[in-house]
């Protein structure tokens, strides 16, 4: 894993402030074309993960259970 970077947006943002429309001025697709694996999390709340809007307690969260729970799911899941 030598090549590895993740990146990490506000807390009311989600990741398409990464992405314009002209791909040399996005930081995920240069680092990738220089052989960069690239891992870009959503934050619960987003338009995003809406899909799963309707599960009980979705909206039942705050920034302990980012920092407690979805933080480290998040990066156990690119060290996989």
């Amino acid at each position: 894993m030598d090549s590895l970077t993740a990146q990490c947006h506000g807390f009311y943002i989600n990741k398409s402030i990464y992405f314009t429309k002209n791909r040399l001025l996005n930081l995920p697709y240069v680092l990738a074309s220089e052989g960069y694996d690239i891992w870009i999390g959503n934050n619960r709340g987003t338009i995003f993960s809406d899909r799963n809007s309707h599960l009980p307690g979705y909206w039942q969260f705050n920034m302990d259970h980012f920092i407690e729970y979805d933080q480290p799911a998040l990066i156990n899941t690119v060290l996989e």
